[in-house]
């Protein structure tokens, strides 16, 4: 995604000097039109780079706020204004906080550097964007969607994008997620372009794609301290940020073959899938690695899975039925009592609910189930079948 920020380092730039605006530079520019008379807004479709050229400049009717008005309502991406004697000379406080307010930039440039020259310039750099984020998304959907990863092709890929796959490699996900509306293209749209910067000021090599609600992720940072260090200062900024987005990152395990990535893959959406029913800090932020995941990891890669779900039965099943029946909370109780290291009085508050109330709930689940809660092995055989139950 090529962005305004992007367009400031551009040869052709060196002496633009930018105007208002400055909190819109991470603005998608999809492509460049420049305008011939006032009448441009039929003409454009949203997330251009407009340029204003002296005919505009020149033309009778040139009103400076009523174009920056209309850039705002067709949601032009920037405004690149020719500026000098011969165009023009100033712009008014009240224009620079009518764009300051709605986050579009305006930058000026010297009238007698050729338009042509900076067309062609954007034009090469956002094609040249849109390839590379594009062979980057095919590099990751060969890994994601691909049942027989090619490596030699992958390699090949790899090579185009500048991107080093070489020795192990690790895929994660970012989920993200808003809690008051569908989180919109726009918006992953920015949390990508902040996670991209973050690795890359971290010296991390990185290439990354969007699939609905998730950021896809491969990088060949297998340290699992340096790799955390980099997600700290991502969910640092973007809490620092305005934005409304909550990010959740499945990391799976660091892989050395090429041809087994899928596999880490799998992992990552484990991780996810294990964060969601646990609904850790819901509506937030948290990191989840696969190594780390202890005991859930061998169940979850457990071919025969029926026989998970007959242990799951034979142990919780009658209780899972009495709270169905009865409209009780016996299974989520026994959750929280292993949550809080079978502290009583901890249970109750988690659960906001009298001590009283625990401990008669307890002996309803020992009668219920026929399991005895002083009794290390059968504390053991429910907390096996929790796990199960809770990551099925």
């Amino acid at each position: 995604m090529f962005r305004c920020r992007d367009l400031l380092a551009l040869p052709t730039m060196t002496r633009a000097k930018l105007i208002a605006g400055e909190c819109g530079l991470d603005r998608e520019i999809r492509w460049s039109y420049k305008a011939e008379g006032m009448d441009f807004a039929d003409w454009v479709h949203g997330r251009e780079l407009l340029i204003v050229s002296s005919p505009v400049i020149h033309s009778a009717d040139f009103d400076m706020k009523h174009l920056v008005e209309e850039a705002i309502r067709r949601n032009l991406s920037w405004i690149l204004l020719l500026v000098g004697n011969e165009y023009v000379r100033s712009i008014t406080s009240d224009i620079i906080k009518l764009a300051n307010g709605n986050e579009l930039p305006i930058i000026g440039i010297p009238g007698e550097i050729p338009l042509v020259d900076i067309m062609e310039e954007v034009g090469h750099a956002i094609s040249y964007q849109d390839r590379k984020e594009t062979r980057g998304t095919d590099i990751l959907a060969g890994i994601v969607f691909g049942s027989n990863i090619d490596e030699k092709l992958l390699r090949s890929q790899a090579n185009l994008i500048e991107y080093p796959l070489s020795g192990p490699q690790r895929i994660f996900i970012a989920h993200l997620t808003c809690q008051d509306h569908m989180v919109l293209a726009e918006e992953s749209g920015r949390i990508q372009y902040m996670l991209e910067n973050v690795f890359r000021n971290h010296n991390c090599s990185i290439v990354l794609s969007r699939f609905n609600n998730n950021i896809i992720g491969m990088t060949g940072e297998t340290s699992v301290e340096k790799l955390q260090q980099v997600l700290d200062t991502f969910l640092d900024q973007l809490s620092q940020s305005d934005s409304e987005i909550n990010v959740r990152f499945g990391i799976g395990s660091a892989c050395d073959q090429i041809s087994k990535l899928g596999n880490s893959f799998t992992e990552a959406s484990r991780c996810l899938s294990v964060m969601e029913q646990k609904k850790k800090e819901k509506n937030g932020n948290d990191v989840q690695w696969y190594e780390k995941l202890g005991f859930i990891r061998v169940l979850m890669a457990m071919e025969n899975q029926e026989l998970l779900k007959s242990y799951e039965q034979q142990i919780l099943g009658k209780l899972i039925a009495y709270d169905k029946e009865n409209k009780t909370k016996l299974v989520e109780t026994l959750q929280a009592y292993f949550t809080c290291n079978e502290n009583m009085k901890d249970t109750a508050l988690f659960l906001y609910s009298h001590p009283n109330t625990i401990k008669y709930r307890l002996r309803r689940i020992e009668d219920i189930t026929g399991f005895d809660l002083s009794s290390n092995a059968d504390k053991l055989e429910l907390q096996n079948a929790l796990l199960i139950y809770e990551n099925r």
